[in-house]
C-alpha cells in the first residue's frame, strides 16, 4: 500500500466515484490502496453521502457504489442523529446500511442499542431483529425486535417488550414509544410490576407518560398489591401523587380480609379510598359484618362516610339516611337527615342520630329533631306502640336487647293495651317526657309519661279496623327495607 496526501486523495478518486456512482463523496483519507474497482482508505476516513457523513479509521469502496467501514465507526444522519458500531456495510441496491459490534444509535434523547442495526435510507427506518434496547431519561425499553422512524421520532417494539424505570417494570407484547413526548402506547395487553411498593397492573391496552409517570389504562383493568385487588374498566394512575381513579364496573376487595366493594367510579389519593355513582362496601372482621351502600363513600383508615341514599346493614341494625360517618375503631355512627333505624322489633325515625357501638352490638342512642319510635305489638292486626318528640335517649344492654327509652319535649305516644294473649284496647297520650323499659322481646314493660300527662282510651272493638296512629308516623315493611344483596339502583 502507497502513503499519500489527502488533496492528492481528492484529485484520484472524487471524479472517479462521482462518475461511477454518483453516491458517495470522500472528504477526507490518510491512506489510499487498492484497485481502481476496490479502494482501500486508511486513517481519519471521511464519507459523505447526501445528508449522511461517516467517520471511520478504515474503508473499502467497490466501483458499485458499495462500502465497508471498519474500526470505531460513526455515522452521523442529518442533524442531530449519530451511530457509533464497530464496522458497517453498505449496500446501494436496497440503501441499506448495516451495522454490527457495539452498536449504539443516538438521536436525541433516546439511543437505541442491540448487536445489530441496519438502516433503510429510503424510509428512514433504523431497526434490529435481534434483542436490542432504547435508553433515555426515564428508563430502559428492551424488545426482541425494534425499529425507529427518524422523520415520525417515533419507536416501534415487539416481541417480550420490557419496560425499566426505578422501582417499576412493564412487559408487553408490542409498543408505540413517542420519542419526545416520553409516551408509550401499548395496543396489546400490559403488565406493570412494582419491586418496591410490591403491586400489579394489568390492561389490554394503555399508554404510559414515562416522563411524568401517568399512566391511563382501558379495557378490562386489574389492580394487586399485598392489601388491595380492584378490577375496573378505565383507570388513570399518578403513582407520584399516589392516586388512583377507576371507571366503569369497578370492583374493590381487600386481599385476605373479608371485605369487598364497587362502584362506577373509585379515586383512591394517598390513604383515602373514595367510590361513588351505585357505591356499595362491604366488611366483616371479629367485630363487625357491615354493608353499605350509597351514592358516594369515602374511606380514610378507620374513617367510613357515605352520601346520599345511604343504607347500611350491621346486624342487628339497619339504618338508612342521606349522611353516614362510621368511625369502625371507635365503633361510633353518626346519621344525618331522614335517618331511619331498625333493631329486631323497633324503628326509629329522627332527622339526627348518634349511635355508640359495643363489640358486635348497639351500646348507646341519642337522636333529634321530630324523633319518631314504632314497636312491634300485632303486626297482623298493624298494631304499633308509637312514640313521637324532640329528641330522645335509647340504651341497650349487654346482649343487645333494646331496654330503655327516654323522650324529651312536646312527647306523644300510642299504647296498646293487652291482659294476657287478648287486646283490651290503645291509649293515646300527651306528655313532657316519656320513659319506657323493654323485655327482652321489645314489648313494653312499663311506661311513664310525666309533666301533666293528658290522655285517652278506645276500647279494643272500636281500633280493630283503624289502627291507632300518631300523624306522619311510618313502619317499613321487609320489601322497603335495606337488604343484601345489594342491586345497582337506576338513575
Amino acid at each position: 500500500m502507497c502513503k499519500r496526501t489527502r488533496w492528492e486523495i481528492g484529485l484520484l478518486l472524487v471524479f472517479p466515484l462521482y462518475a461511477q456512482s454518483k453516491a458517495v463523496e470522500i472528504e477526507n483519507a490518510e491512506e489510499l490502496g487498492g484497485t481502481p474497482e476496490r479502494r482501500v482508505l486508511q486513517g481519519g476516513v471521511r464519507l459523505r453521502q447526501d445528508t449522511l457523513t461517516l467517520l471511520c479509521q478504515e474503508a473499502i469502496l467497490t466501483v458499485d457504489g458499495a462500502f465497508t467501514a471498519l474500526g470505531t465507526t460513526q455515522t452521523i444522519v442529518g442533524q442531530s442523529g449519530i451511530i457509533h458500531a464497530e464496522r458497517l456495510w453498505y449496500d446501494p441496491q436496497s440503501k441499506r446500511l448495516a451495522y454490527e459490534g457495539g452498536v449504539r444509535a443516538y438521536f436525541p434523547p433516546a439511543e437505541l442499542r442491540a448487536p445489530r442495526i441496519q438502516y433503510d435510507r429510503t424510509s428512514q427506518l433504523l431497526y434490529y431483529e435481534s434483542e436490542g434496547t432504547l435508553r433515555d431519561t426515564t428508563g430502559i425499553i428492551y424488545s426482541e425486535r425494534g425499529y425507529y422512524s427518524i422523520p415520525e421520532e417515533k419507536a416501534y417494539f415487539g416481541g417480550r417488550v420490557r419496560l425499566y424505570k426505578q422501582s417499576s417494570y412493564g412487559l408487553s407484547d408490542s409498543l408505540i414509544y413517542d420519542v419526545q413526548r416520553y409516551t408509550a402506547i401499548f395496543p396489546t395487553p400490559l403488565v406493570v410490576y412494582d419491586t418496591l411498593r410490591h403491586d400489579t397492573l394489568y390492561a389490554k391496552k394503555a399508554t404510559w407518560n414515562r416522563l411524568t409517570g401517568e399512566i391511563f389504562l382501558s379495557d378490562s383493568v386489574a389492580y394487586r398489591d399485598s392489601l388491595h385487588w380492584g378490577t375496573m374498566e378505565v383507570a388513570y394512575i399518578v403513582p407520584s401523587k399516589d392516586s388512583v381513579e377507576g371507571y366503569c364496573r369497578v370492583r374493590y376487595a381487600l386481599r385476605g380480609k373479608k371485605g369487598f366493594g364497587w362502584g362506577d367510579t373509585v379515586r383512591w389519593h394517598h390513604d383515602t379510598l373514595t367510590v361513588w355513582d351505585n357505591a356499595a362496601l362491604y366488611w366483616e372482621d371479629s367485630v363487625q359484618t357491615v354493608f353499605l351502600q350509597a351514592k358516594w363513600i369515602e374511606g380514610k383508615g378507620t374513617l367510613v362516610v357515605a352520601v346520599g341514599d345511604v343504607e347500611l346493614l350491621r346486624p342487628p341494625l339497619l339504618a338508612k339516611a342521606e349522611t353516614l360517618i362510621y368511625d369502625t375503631l371507635r365503633q361510633f355512627v353518626w346519621l344525618r337527615e331522614n335517618v331511619w333505624l331498625a333493631d329486631s322489633a323497633m324503628q326509629l325515625w329522627a332527622d339526627k342520630l348518634d349511635l355508640k357501638l359495643s363489640y358486635n352490638r348497639p351500646d348507646t342512642g341519642w337522636a333529634e329533631g321530630e324523633v319518631k319510635l314504632l314497636i312491634e305489638a300485632d303486626t297482623f292486626l298493624r298494631f304499633f306502640h308509637q312514640v313521637k318528640g324532640d329528641s330522645a335517649l335509647a340504651v341497650w344492654d349487654k346482649e343487645g336487647h333494646l331496654r330503655h327509652l327516654f323522650f324529651h319535649h312536646r312527647v306523644q305516644t300510642v299504647y296498646y293495651q293487652s291482659k294476657g294473649i287478648y287486646w283490651e284496647g290503645g291509649h293515646y297520650a300527651l306528655g313532657s317526657e316519656l320513659y319506657i323499659e323493654l323485655d327482652s322481646l321489645q314489648h313494653p314493660i312499663y311506661v311513664k309519661l310525666s309533666e301533666k300527662p293528658q290522655g285517652r282510651f278506645w276500647p279494643i272493638r272500636t281500633i280493630l279496623r283503624d289502627p291507632l296512629w300518631i300523624k306522619g308516623m311510618q313502619w317499613l315493611w321487609a320489601h322497603q327495607q335495606p337488604r343484601w344483596p345489594f342491586k345497582k339502583r337506576e338513575e
